[in-house]
This record gives C-alpha cells, structure tokens and sequence, in this order.
C-alpha cells in the first residue's frame, strides 16, 4: 500500500511517517507492529521551479517541488499510484501579515486542480485526507465541547486560512459526489485535530514554552517569578502517539465528505500545568502574573463522531506529555553543554 504524505517533512508529517514506516497493513484494514509494507512517498513544498530529490532515510521517496508545477506533481501521482494522500500542508509562520491568506488556500486550490488532472486519466482508487485544524473553531466562551456543526469563528490568520483550506476540500468532495464515476475513484474526508504536542515541539507553543521557564527558573536563587498570556485558558491536548492512530482510523473507516474532530475532551488550563509544574520542580513559592485580565476561554473538542468509527483511547495525559518534555529539554541541554565544553 502506497501512502503520498504532502508535507512530510514537518512536525506531524515526520511523526506520520514513523508511524507507518513502522506499520503492516493487511486485508482487514488494521494495522500491525510488524515488518510495513506500506510505502512512502513524500511530498513538501518550495518555490523553486525545479524538482528536488532528497535522500530521506532508506525508508521512502521524498521530493521537494512547487505545487504551482501541475504536472511536475501529476508524473509522480501517475508513476506512484498512491492509494493514499495525506494533506499536511499548511504554513503557520507567515513572514509577512497577509502571507498565509495567499498561501494555505492557494495549497488546497493547486491540490484540488492536480488531484481532478489525475483522476481524469488514472483508474486507481485513492483515499484522500486533509488534517485541519481546532484553530478553525477559534475559542468560545464555554467549556462546552465543540462538535463538528457548531460555527466556525477562527480568531487568528492561521485559523482563518486553514478553515479556507476545509472549505477547498469540503467542495471539492461535494463536486466528487455529484460525479458517478468519480465516486467510484476517490473518497476524502477531513480531519480537525486540536492541540497536537510531542517532545520535539518548538517553544512556538505552550506546553514545551512553559516546560523552558521552569527549568531556566530552578537554575535561579531570587524570587521565582512566571508570567503567562492566559491563567484559565483552557485547552484540549493530545499526544502524536494519540492523534495519528486516530487518522489512520479516518483514512479507512471515514465516510466520504465528512469532518472528525480527533480531540481527547479533556480541558486543561494553563493553571494546572503549572501547579503540576511547580510541584515537579519544588518551587514552593512562586509568582504568577496572569496578563489575561481574568479573561477565560476555551477550545475543548468533542470526539463522539471519530469514536462512532474508532475506540479512541488516551494513552498520555498532559502529565505524561509535560514528563516527556522535561526529560527531552534536560537532553538537549546536558548535549549542549557537552558540546561547549
């Protein structure tokens, strides 16, 4: 079984790659901790106009190309085959304001285009999926648990694009039902993941930001002092090791044209990480300055749709995620400072 990964080099798209690397698949659709016959082919996207081949480990195909390069693209969807395409691409991080309103609908329009090019002259049967994101929600005003109808308010220019993005994918896949042959050819579905945290996470995001404050505070003597953007806010996290099973579980057993929350339901606050955090390090005392004003809100998922086709279950808790960013963070210290010296 071939499986394209668009945008398999980054912080998901590794993980994912792992994950199947790692995978046998057979013909009852569950995967196994055995020798994997999937294959990977990876895909990431650059403006340059030429095609690059990375070596990428001996374990897949990886090209660096321009979506803009329709048939660049086409020749290795029509020369792989995929029986599968994960969509992860998406950019976070603009360098300018308006950069990602270009960029992340621009990717789900080219990837529409290639994807009809290749439908109109390949028979194969491919399982499409695009992995959104919680952000497309934005926040609301409850602890409530959002389901996959409650409206759509994104609050950042990431969470806007990237709901642009599920709009692409959600007409597209509305065009592809209208179609009788095409039914027959392709099935998408997409997935809405919220907080996603692993130990090789950048200090971009809360966990691994507050997991540095408190090792860079237990290396100080004065008065221990910690500010944060939101005490209460309130989020739903889950580990890699949580979310990409879940994924898989989309790909095979999704229907066509639906949306899945892939959520824990589980809301935690800023607050109880770092009470959890404060008692790890044994700051008895410790300031908190709180800059929200007493502002709360929550982005809590509510995931009884994903498990009408597959029995979640949360093996790490944000104990165990903020556990694991400890230990990773001192690893990465102890080698720096190996390195110095």
């Amino acid at each position: 079984m071939k499986i394209l990964i668009l945008g398999n080099n980054g912080f998901l798209g590794r993980q994912i790659t792992s994950y199947f690397h790692n995978k046998k698949y057979n013909k009852y659709n569950i995967s196994t901790e055995s020798e994997s016959n999937f294959e990977i082919i990876g895909i990431d996207r650059t403006n340059n106009n030429s095609v690059q081949s990375c070596n990428f480990g001996n374990f897949y195909d990886y090209n660096i190309l321009d979506l803009k390069c329709h048939d660049k693209i086409l020749e290795v969807l029509l020369e792989k085959k995929p029986d599968i395409i994960i969509n992860l691409m998406a950019q976070m991080f603009p360098t300018n304001g308006n950069e990602l309103y270009y960029t992340n609908p621009k990717i789900a329009l080219n990837i529409c285009s290639i994807l009809k090019k290749y439908l109109s002259c390949s028979n194969e049967k491919l399982s499409f999926l695009h992995v959104g994101s919680a952000a497309e929600y934005g926040t609301k005003d409850s602890e409530q648990s959002i389901t996959e109808k409650d409206d759509t308010t994104p609050t950042s220019a990431y969470g806007e694009t990237k709901l642009l993005q599920t709009l692409i994918f959600n007409e597209f896949a509305k065009s592809i039902s209208n179609c009788n042959h095409l039914q027959q050819k392709i099935s998408i579905k997409i997935a809405r993941v919220f907080n996603i945290v692993n130990k090789d996470m950048t200090e971009d995001f809360f966990f691994p930001l507050i997991v540095g404050k408190f090792l860079s505070l237990n290396n100080q003597s004065n008065q221990p002092e910690i500010t944060v953007r939101s005490l209460y806010q309130t989020r739903d996290y889950l580990h890699t090791t949580d979310v990409i099973p879940a994924l898989e579980a989309i790909i095979f057993k999704g229907k066509h044209g639906e949306i899945y929350n892939v959520s824990s339901s589980i809301g935690i606050t800023a607050k109880n990480a770092i009470d959890y955090l404060q008692k790890k390090f044994h700051l008895h005392r410790l300031d908190i300055i709180d800059e929200s004003s007493g502002v709360i809100n929550f982005s809590i998922g509510n995931n009884q749709k994903l498990k009408e086709i597959y029995d979640l279950k949360i093996t790490k808790n944000y104990i165990d995620i903020l556990d694991e960013l400890i230990e990773a963070k001192k690893e990465k210290r102890e080698k720096e400072i190996e390195t110095i010296l």
